[in-house]
């Protein structure tokens, strides 16, 4: 699906709508249309988590934050301090890190920021980071692979924001009425603990959809594999350009 550059013989036109078909178009269109949308409920969640309620005011926080991998680590640094259960910072972990939105967030940015190698068969060159180039398929089954995960790793986000809201309201409570640490709340008589309690419970019940949704996206078929190239040199400097087809 990604992989460095090879010494892959360049075939194209140069020539969008001639080098890539409509599936193709429209498949990289949503995939850069799904990842955003994943991308505003990270947003949203580190919103929640900081207890943010006011829209306005998240907006003007996290759109200062330079880059998703900071949110990430935000997330999951506040999800600790408002003391989520084991079961919940493992699905965090999961659904932010490499096997989740990690790896996404490299496919998505790989994609949209290709050129086309072979035409023929959908594979795409990164532009140069740190003078190398990156290879990424974008055939239609590679692009429609990325589309779907990134589809159900959005209702993992929604599953984790819904979970986030009661460990927020339960932080807020804690701070105006914190809970007694002393001898009540040893023997289980002190209302607030209980309330942490309670809150945790459900936490840990609301995850068992979301675990699911996770074993889901990770059970769909493997993203496609490169095709067999024969061995030619690269000329990044002419890109193997050839003349578009002249309709007939």
């Amino acid at each position: 699906m990604k992989r460095p550059a090879t010494n892959f013989p360049a075939t194209r036109t140069g020539h969008i709508r001639t080098d890539l078909s409509q599936a193709q178009l429209a498949g990289i269109g949503a995939v850069a249309v799904a990842y955003n949308e994943v991308e505003i409920l990270l947003d949203v969640m580190l919103g929640v988590a900081l207890g943010i309620r006011d829209s306005d005011v998240r907006t003007g926080l996290t759109s200062r934050i330079n880059g998703a991998d900071g949110k990430v680590e935000l997330v999951k640094s506040v999800a600790e301090n408002l003391g989520a259960p084991v079961v919940l910072k493992t699905l965090l972990a999961e659904c932010l890190g490499k096997s989740g939105f990690g790896d996404l967030k490299i496919y998505r940015d790989a994609i949209i920021h290709a050129r086309v190698l072979d035409s023929d068969l959908g594979i795409g060159v990164s532009a140069p980071k740190r003078g190398k180039f990156t290879e990424i398929l974008l055939t239609q089954p590679a692009l429609d692979g990325v589309f779907d995960r990134l589809a159900l790793l959005r209702e993992e986000f929604i599953g984790l924001l819904n979970v986030l809201i009661p460990l927020m309201l339960l932080a807020e409570q804690e701070r105006v009425n914190p809970p007694d640490t002393g001898l009540l709340s040893l023997l289980g008589e002190d209302p607030r603990a209980g309330k942490r309690r309670e809150v945790v419970r459900a936490v840990e019940e609301m995850s068992s959809p979301i675990r699911e949704l996770q074993k889901h996206r990770l059970s769909l078929p493997p993203l496609p594999e490169f095709p067999k190239e024969p061995e030619a040199p690269l000329s990044l400097a002419g890109l193997g350009l050839r003349p578009e087809p002249q309709p007939q």
